[in-house]
């Protein structure tokens, strides 16, 4: 049999073939092989020839058919994805949650300090082994200035820069591969027990959870708190504010609800970027009752005084004294047009188990900046579940691989909320 698009390699094997014993393929190699064959039964003249190739086609079909579709090894492989996949979110999970608790943890104790002017206060204790400089030192959201101190080895950090490292500590916890969560982890615990001598309590309970028990050294375990201490971390507010944020002409809806200590019109602000996942790269303006508020150098272009100053004006001035529920606009990036709805859901007992601020729930993933606002998005999503448009590539290179517009972590949002605290 002259096959004439046989590649080499192929018609070295079918010389070495006996006919009364079997030929050995894998199955890439038998698919590859029946391609052939095809394309050889399609260009033929030989109609005797055409007629022995198609039959030699439709046997390897029938082969690649049976052992492709085989049940069991796909449920095995499938019950072991499943597991694997179950495994990471599990630790994701727990990542997720120690991120929380060290953010929220960092900034509660800097906030103690703010009002007891103790920011500025040395940490003596506070000497970074090789260990923690390294680790600190490629995180970005480590300040340039303490950057370039660690990198120097240098000594005599500030409660504030040692609060503002492990607040970035937290953050970098949630995206970190394995190991080096093992050493952001570590140095969690040295930046930690600095900040314990200020604040005069045992952190072994927060610890125990990675650390296990010997976290808790002997001289700590020892300290008890004092009346100083108590009143330094009696910081926790006696209400709070719930809010539910929905991103209009967007659906399946966008939302988040969070609750918030009573702060500055500007905070809120803040407080909406870091939990929906906006960048703060645009200009934006409140809509409270047909009245604009914002930042007037930005906004009054007429200087006609038509903005209400939002760093002088708190929450507590907006919203209704007896609770109950009321709504307003918020608009960020004049261009891409983002509209979102604040519905105040009412006057809140603070959790003794909660440094504020707090996301609560939440769904579905922010759009990206510069999408093209609620239009562009939908059409983003369309090429995205498309691979064959013409813009997919082009798109999913833009918006990132790891993009899920369904995604949404509740934890990771209060991270993002009490790292806005930070400075």
């Amino acid at each position: 049999m002259n096959l004439t698009l046989l590649p080499p390699e192929y018609e070295a094997i079918l010389k070495k073939f006996h006919p009364e014993q079997p030929l050995l393929l894998t199955l890439d190699d038998l698919e590859d092989f029946s391609g052939y064959v095809a394309a050889e039964s399609n260009h033929t003249t030989n109609k005797k020839l055409r007629k022995v190739l198609d039959a030699a086609f439709k046997k390897m079909t029938a082969l690649l058919d049976k052992f492709t579709n085989e049940k069991l090894p796909a449920k095995k492989t499938t019950k072991k994805a499943l597991l694997a996949e179950r495994q990471e979110a599990e630790r994701q999970k727990a990542m997720s949650d120690q991120a929380a608790f060290l953010a929220t943890w960092a900034a509660g104790v800097l906030q103690a300090a703010g009002k007891q002017g103790a920011k500025s206060r040395v940490l003596e204790t506070f000497v970074p082994g090789k260990l923690e400089r390294s680790v600190l030192v490629a995180l970005e959201d480590v300040t340039p200035a303490v950057r370039k101190r660690l990198a120097a080895g240098g000594e005599d950090f500030t409660l504030a820069e040692v609060g503002g490292m492990l607040m970035a500590v937290a953050g970098e916890l949630c995206v970190a591969p394995v190991p080096l969560q093992i050493g952001l982890l570590m140095t969690a615990r040295s930046l930690m027990t600095a900040m314990q001598d200020w604040v005069g309590e045992s952190i072994a309970d927060g610890l125990a959870g990675i650390f296990g028990q010997e976290a808790r050294s002997s001289k700590m375990a020892k300290k008890k708190p004092t009346k100083k201490s108590a009143k330094r971390l009696a910081q926790a507010p006696t209400t709070v504010y719930q809010f539910k944020i929905t991103l209009l002409d967007i659906k399946p809806k966008i939302w988040r609800r969070f609750q918030i200590p009573d702060c500055k019109l500007n905070t809120l602000h803040s407080h909406i970027q870091a939990v929906m996942g906006w960048e703060n790269s645009h200009l934006h303006h409140f809509d409270i009752k047909g009245v604009r508020h914002g930042i007037p150098e930005h906004l009054d272009l007429e200087g006609d005084g038509g903005i209400i100053d939002s760093k002088k004006i708190r929450v507590s001035q907006l919203v209704p004294d007896d609770g109950k529920k009321s709504a307003f606009r918020y608009t960020y990036d004049f261009g891409d047009n983002w509209e979102h709805e604040v519905l105040f859901e009412g006057i809140m007992k603070p959790s003794p188990e909660t440094t504020y601020p707090a996301c609560v729930e939440g769904e579905r993933a922010c759009p990206p900046e510069n999408c093209g606002g609620p239009y562009g998005y939908e059409h983003l999503l369309e090429v995205l579940a498309d691979p064959k448009h013409e813009e997919h590539r082009d798109m999913l290179e833009w918006v990132g691989e790891d993009f899920d517009p369904e995604l949404f972590d509740a934890r990771i949002a209060t991270v993002r909320m009490v790292r806005g605290l930070r400075g």
